[in-house]
């Protein structure tokens, strides 16, 4: 049973516009995305991080920059 408060919003013009900003992050961090995957109200990422990267700051930027990208667009 799904929750009630959790909406579809992975359309295809949001993961267009998301997926883009995903990899702009890894190159900018020098991490590589191995894997993207969208479900219904979320993504699923695989990311080889570099060692030299604070882990906590790389998927804070992602989901800044995305979420910036796919605001923009509405």
């Amino acid at each position: 049973m799904q929750a009630k408060y959790r909406r579809y919003v992975m359309t295809n013009r949001v993961i267009d516009e998301i997926k883009p900003a995903i990899l702009e992050v890894c190159t900018r961090f020098d991490s590589i995305s191995d894997a993207f995957e969208t479900e219904g109200d979320h993504a699923h990422l695989s990311i080889t991080n570099a060692a030299k990267v604070v882990l906590s700051r790389l998927p804070m930027s992602m989901k800044t920059l995305s979420a910036i990208r796919a605001k923009l667009k509405n």
